[in-house]
């Protein structure tokens, strides 16, 4: 039997940052550079000719005091008759054997022996540091505890402010000031209707702006062509009384329709890409949703997130378009959001704006309506009246001339001129009765007119509509309301230290990214695959370590200094 000669190389090392929970391992670009850092920057005895190691047996004897080796923690041997291979360990026991002589226990770590002999192959990445940070290149969801948001600006549109507010008298008729009056004009006879914002109309909107230097301008100018319509008999031609910004008034029938919808575009909202509270992250997956984006509210219950990545360029765009055929629906629609020109799927819709009660004059609006009647019921009068007094009074004539022919025929003193005289009588008793008669039906019938004009004098005035209330109207502020938000920065804080650690989800499957940022790469796997030179426990152990997730510390360049103080070293710069 052939003795085996004692050449083996044996290197105990201290201050190696390395654990067998294999939480952080050190990536080298080749093994000389591998070797060369721990023989140079944690070498704490070396041996030589020392007698074969029989790996996986877990102890060698060395000549050396226990009190001399308990600082160190790692090891790292060849034997150099068989091959050029090291073996890299982790020291887990010093046993005192003699005063000059120690057993140390040793297990291998199989990520430093065979980091450059085993490959790992396409396989499920749950996470790890990605090699583009864009904003916008990584938008796979996170789980976190994102707390209250914050808004940093509410830009409300110019046109929903109360200055830019018009009455709507929506009628069947047009209202025209002519010779400084108000003057009622049929805009719809004979069934002419037209199309307002692709919706059909047979109605005239009748609108009156809000004018800041006169407020009172607009409603005055309302009340008095009610008061116009009411004279002109033409009050129920009203159909509603609204109010709602004037941008959204298309042309009635009356003038030039307005075939669709022009819409107010609502821009120069900025991207975030400042500090939360002061904070400024280091991964710009936090310039993402969930944790920024724009928030707008219709302030009637409904409310939207929009994320900034989705708009072309991250520059947030809404078109607010409005249809006011009647009451005012309007709706805000994102623009070259997720890939649609105009994203209607999304949009948000408010109506709600104020509708308006009004009231007509009753006695003014009786006087319109029975003008005619009454005039007519007094000419009826009189024409009664003088045609029963006429018809009297040509009855005492004809009596008369009786009497008169009786005196000439037969005598005045005859019995036939007596009766005729007698019949006279009689006929000019019945025309002082029919003029008497007469005088009170005249009397009678105008103090009925009489009485039914005061009735209708007292009457209170009809109101019309239904009044609704808005209190955020009232107030100035109904409207769509755009408010970037964001996460506070202590939970950024959170989340930046979280991803500058571990990475972003990723869970693609590809070769994981064990180098390529500046200073650590960390990776979690699902079902690793590996290839390569290695014995079959040791692959499953490799197999564990990535599923379980691991980080490795890049070495870039050994004269830069000690390679193992970067390990755990988290304020460096891990840019690409």
């Amino acid at each position: 039997m052939s003795m085996i000669v004692p050449n083996s190389d044996v290197y105990i090392l201290k201050n190696v940052p390395l654990e067998p929970s294999f939480d952080h391992t050190i990536w080298f670009d080749s093994p000389e550079q591998q070797a060369t850092a721990f023989t140079t920057y944690a070498l704490a005895f070396y041996f030589d000719k020392v007698s074969y190691q029989r790996y996986p047996r877990p102890y060698i004897t060395l000549d050396k005091t226990a009190d001399d080796l308990f600082d160190c923690n790692y090891m790292m041997f060849r034997n150099t008759a068989y091959g050029t291979k090291w073996f890299y360990a982790f020291i887990t026991q010093v046993e005192y054997i003699s005063n000059t002589t120690s057993r140390i226990y040793y297990s291998i770590d199989p990520m430093q022996t065979y980091l450059f002999d085993v490959n790992v192959d396409q396989c499920w990445v749950e996470r790890e540091h990605a090699m583009t940070d864009a904003i916008g290149d990584n938008l796979i969801p996170e789980s976190f505890e994102l707390g209250e948001y914050v808004f940093d600006a509410d830009y409300f549109p110019q046109i929903f402010e109360k200055s830019h507010y018009t009455i709507c008298i929506l009628a069947t008729w047009k209202a025209t000031y002519k010779d400084n009056k108000w003057v009622i004009e049929d805009a719809s006879s004979g069934g002419v209707g037209g199309v307002d914002s692709g919706i059909y109309t047979g109605l005239t909107k009748n609108t009156f702006d809000y004018d800041p230097d006169n407020p009172q301008s607009a409603p005055h100018n309302a009340n008095a062509v009610i008061e116009a319509a009411t004279k002109a008999n033409k009050a129920d031609g009203i159909v509603s009384i609204t109010m709602y910004p004037k941008f959204f008034m298309n042309w009635s029938i009356t003038g030039d329709l307005a075939d669709g919808l022009v819409p107010y575009k609502m821009n120069g909202i900025p991207a975030f890409t400042g500090t939360f509270d002061g904070y400024k992250p280091k991964n710009n997956k936090l310039y993402t949703s969930p944790f920024c984006g724009v928030y707008v509210d219709n302030l009637q219950g409904n409310a939207a997130n929009y994320a900034y990545e989705y708009f072309t360029d991250r520059k947030p765009l809404f078109y607010i378009v409005g249809a006011s055929n009647g009451n005012l629906e309007c709706s805000s629609v994102p623009i070259n959001y997720k890939g649609l020109p105009s994203n209607y799927q999304e949009a948000m819709i408010m109506g709600g704006f104020p509708q308006c009660a009004w009231n007509v004059d009753t006695f003014k609006a009786w006087i319109a309506q029975n003008k005619y009647a009454i005039a007519a019921g007094v000419a009826t009068t009189a024409i009664d009246t003088v045609k029963t007094v006429a018809l009297a009074a040509a009855g005492l004539g004809a009596a008369g001339e009786a009497v008169g022919m009786a005196s000439i025929t037969t005598g005045a003193g005859s019995a036939k001129t007596a009766q005729a005289a007698a019949q006279y009588d009689k006929a000019y008793q019945n025309m002082q009765n029919v003029a008497y008669n007469a005088q009170g039906d005249v009397l009678n019938k105008t103090i009925n007119l009489v009485a039914q004009v005061k009735t209708a004098s007292t009457q209170p005035n009809h109101s019309r509509g239904q009044q609704s209330s808005s209190i955020y109207c009232a107030m100035g502020v109904q409207g769509f309301h755009y408010m970037p938000y964001r996460i506070q920065g202590q939970f950024a804080r959170v989340i930046d230290d979280f991803f500058s650690m571990f990475g972003y989800k990723t869970n693609r499957l590809k070769v994981p990214n064990r180098n390529g940022r500046k200073a650590w790469n960390y990776v979690k796997t699902c079902g690793c695959t590996l290839t390569g030179s290695a014995p079959a426990d040791v692959t499953a152990a490799l197999v564990q370590i990535y599923d379980r997730g691991i980080t490795f510390w890049r070495c870039i360049d050994l004269s830069a200094g000690n390679p193992f103080t970067r390990v755990g070293n988290y304020s460096l710069d891990n840019s690409l």
